[in-house]
C-alpha cells in the first residue's frame, strides 16, 4: 500500500517553482530594459555629432571672406603718387596773370616764370604772396612783371637773395635787394642777409611797410645824405631793424 504524501513537501516545491519563474521574469525583464537603454542612446550621440560639425563648416566660409576684402584695400598708392609742386597764379581776364602764391611749391630758389602754366603773362606779384614762407631762401623776378604788392617777401626768414631780370622796366636788385627801377623805392630786404650793413641809395624816397622785418644781422645803415635829408624818407610800419640800426651819414665826396 503506497504511502500518502506530504502537503508540506508539495507546498515547498511549489514555492521554488514560483520563485523560480518570478527570477526568471526579472532577469528577462532587466535583460530588455538594458537593450532599450543601448538602443536609445545611439540618436542621442548622433545628433551630438551632427551639431559638432555645423560650427565646423561655417567658421571657414567667415575666413574664406575675408581675402576677398585684401584686393579692396590694397589698391591705395595715394602716397606713391609724387604731388606736382607749382605757384599759384590768378588769371586777370586779359590774358595776362598774377602771382598769388607760393602753392605746391617747395622749391628754396623760387623761380617766376614770364608765362603761368596756362600760357597767360605774369605781370604781377600779388600783396603778401610770399609773406612768411620759411623755406624760400632766393626769389628770381623776371622781365614781365610790373606790379609787386605790399610785403609780397616780408617775413620770409630764410630769404638771401633777391634777383631781378635786367630786361625788367619796373624793378631792379642790388646787392640782393629788392627796388623799383629808378631806385626810389625799397621794397625788401633779404631778412637773413649777413653782411650786417646796408648802404641805403639817396635816390630812395619810400622803404615799404615790413622792408626790414626780422632782420636780425642788420646793424648799421650807410646814407649818402644828411640827417635831414633822412628824415623826408617815408618809411613804412614794422621796419624795426631799420629803426634799431645805427646810422652814419656820409657825403659822396668823402665830408660827413
Amino acid at each position: 500500500m503506497n504511502p500518502m504524501p506530504d502537503p508540506k513537501s508539495k507546498t515547498r516545491r511549489f514555492l521554488i517553482s514560483l520563485i523560480s519563474l518570478t527570477a526568471l521574469v526579472l532577469i528577462l525583464s532587466i535583460a530588455l530594459l538594458v537593450v532599450a537603454l543601448s538602443r536609445s542612446r545611439v540618436p542621442a550621440t548622433g545628433s551630438e555629432t551632427k551639431e559638432t560639425f555645423l560650427p565646423v563648416e561655417e567658421a571657414p566660409k567667415e575666413k574664406n571672406d575675408e581675402p576677398a576684402e585684401d584686393p579692396i584695400e590694397t589698391p591705395e598708392p595715394e602716397p606713391e603718387q609724387p604731388l606736382v609742386g607749382g605757384l599759384l597764379f590768378t588769371k586777370n581776364g586779359d590774358g595776362t596773370c598774377r602771382l598769388s602764391g607760393l602753392g605746391n611749391c617747395t622749391d628754396a630758389c623760387v623761380v617766376i616764370p614770364e608765362t603761368s602754366p596756362e600760357g597767360d603773362l605774369v605781370t604781377e606779384i600779388d600783396a603778401d604772396a610770399f609773406r612768411g614762407a620759411s623755406g624760400v631762401a632766393a626769389v628770381q623776378i623776371p622781365s614781365t612783371v610790373q606790379y609787386i604788392g605790399e610785403r609780397a617777401f616780408a617775413d620770409c626768414n630764410s630769404l638771401l637773395y633777391i634777383s631781378v631780370s635786367p630786361q625788367n622796366r619796373f624793378y631792379c636788385d642790388a646787392g640782393g635787394v629788392l627796388y623799383s627801377k629808378d631806385q626810389s623805392v625799397l621794397l625788401q630786404y633779404p631778412t637773413l642777409a649777413a653782411a650786417g650793413s646796408l648802404k641805403i641809395p639817396i635816390t630812395v624816397k619810400t622803404i615799404r611797410e615790413m622792408a626790414f622785418y626780422n632782420c636780425p644781422y642788420l646793424t648799421k645803415i650807410y646814407y649818402p645824405g644828411s640827417p635831414d635829408e633822412w628824415e623826408k624818407i617815408s618809411v613804412g610800419a614794422k621796419n624795426y631793424a631799420l629803426l634799431s640800426a645805427s646810422k652814419q651819414f656820409y657825403s659822396e665826396r668823402g665830408g660827413k
